[in-house]
């Protein structure tokens, strides 16, 4: 069972013609990771930061990155 908070819906972000260009521009050079650029895209948009412990797929997307996990930046 998945317990959704009625405020992170209201967060959710729509994957627009403006988000797809950024994807398509992320792609070029680099298809490998078709999701991650995707969430890198609209990261990109939206001005977030991004927070993942995965951050060597989102390298060279040009996302502010932070990693919660990296014990160097406690």
């Amino acid at each position: 069972m998945y317990l959704i908070d009625a405020n992170v819906i209201s967060e959710l972000r729509n994957f627009t013609e403006t988000e797809s260009q950024v994807w398509g521009r992320l792609r070029v050079l680099h298809s490998e990771n078709a999701l991650d650029k995707q969430i890198a895209a609209t990261a990109l948009t939206c001005g977030l930061t991004l927070v993942t412990r995965n951050v060597g797929d989102f390298a060279g997307t040009g996302v502010p990155l932070f990693n919660p996990f990296d014990s160097e930046k406690k």
